[in-house]
């Protein structure tokens, strides 16, 4: 920490202005991310700065901040922290947070960003998980380099690994290092090669976690790479395109979104990946709660027999309308399930998972997929 750095006792936020500034003329921008939580980070374009380039507050980074439960937690992973944005977070609600990354320059920065905000962290340089290795987390959040192209370009968005393995990696050893109960939450890109389930299965079989993999958004390869190019600025662009996109040539596209896995004792974990397009106000109001509750219906869909699924009391959930042949959710994550008419008339009575469950065929596995949705829940 440099000289008069600390301000734990100044209401800083009254005089930000003349605070950022300072930072200024060391190329460096601040952002309150959270009253009295404060982020350096590099002004311009990576193209500009150079490899070491420290990326700030960003749609990825603020998507992954909503996604994680902001439940208590003794002990936390930031992964790949770059400039220490989810660590500020994580310190609202986490009594004890590590830090990693490969970038020292993103290291110094996230522990200049810790000392004006009164937040300890834990830094350590590193790859992946070696920095932790033998250590176990309640909490793992992941921001990665995922960016997928033949070389890696700007550190704070490419790992430099082959395809889209440096995500893979993440995800498939991440269970080893979560306690009983434990979280992971992982934004991610993956190559698309027919199905993309096919794929991120492949990922998440070695955890033997419950898993919710959700894809967000598909690009070919021609928006994927003009999307990354101009994320970093470049200019004198056309070989670097040509070649980026002979490496994507073999693949249908790349999918965005990301992984949340849970670790519970459960023989046989859920695992379910969908697609998940529509648009959400994930920036402006927390997914955190709509993923607990994702995860708590698909424990009761998973775990209970067709008997004790009847025998319970269900209710509607209070954020959801029946419109037509649709139940819609408010909230959340918005969601819109088509269903036979008269079963969406049916939806809000006493009733309505008995009398589905004898009237249709099928009528259970539908009652089983509402709780799952969490369109249904536990009286």
């Amino acid at each position: 920490m440099e000289s008069g750095e600390s301000v734990n006792d100044s209401p800083l936020s009254l005089f930000l202005p003349g605070f950022t500034s300072r930072y200024a003329m060391e190329g460096l921008k601040v952002e309150e991310v959270l009253p009295g939580k404060f982020l350096l980070s590099d002004q311009g374009t990576p193209q500009e700065r150079g490899n070491d380039y420290v990326l700030g507050a960003s749609n990825a980074s603020l998507t992954l901040a909503s996604l994680t439960p902001r439940t208590h937690f003794n002990r936390a992973l930031d992964l790949g922290a770059g400039s220490g944005i989810q660590s500020l977070f994580l310190a609202t609600h986490v009594d004890e947070i590590v830090a990693t990354d490969t970038n020292a320059r993103a290291l110094e920065l996230a522990h200049r960003s810790a000392q004006i905000s009164d937040v300890h962290l834990d830094l350590r340089q590193g790859s992946l998980y070696e920095p932790v290795a033998g250590e176990q987390f309640d909490l793992i959040v992941c921001n990665p380099p995922f960016v997928i192209a033949p070389s890696a370009l700007f550190e704070y968005r490419d790992a430099g690994m082959d395809g889209d393995s440096v995500s893979r990696e993440i995800v498939s050893n991440a269970a080893e290092f979560l306690n009983e109960d434990g979280w992971f939450i992982c934004l991610a890109n993956w190559l698309i090669k027919d199905d993309w389930r096919d794929r991120l299965i492949e990922w998440i079989a070695p955890t033997g976690c419950d898993a919710w993999v959700v894809q967000r958004e598909r690009l070919s390869a021609e928006e994927y790479v003009n999307l990354w190019l101009d994320d970093g600025g470049v200019t004198d662009r056309a070989a670097i395109k040509r070649r980026w996109l002979e490496y994507l040539a073999p693949f249908d596209g790349v999918g965005f979104g990301w992984v949340a896995l849970h670790k519970r004792d459960s023989f046989f974990p859920h695992r379910y990946l969908e697609e998940i397009p529509q648009q959400l106000d994930l920036l402006d109001i927390p997914l955190a709660p709509a993923l607990l509750e994702y995860f708590a219906g698909a424990d009761l869909a998973h775990d209970l027999e067709d008997e004790e699924i009847l025998e319970r009391s269900w209710v509607a959930h209070p954020e959801v309308i029946a419109a037509g042949h649709t139940l819609v959710q408010t909230s959340g994550l918005r969601r819109a399930v088509a269903l036979d008419p008269e079963v969406v008339a049916r939806y809000p009575e006493p009733g309505f998972v008995s009398e589905v469950s004898a009237t249709y065929e099928g009528g259970i596995d539908v009652i089983r997929e509402l709780i799952r949705l969490g369109l249904l829940l536990p009286a």
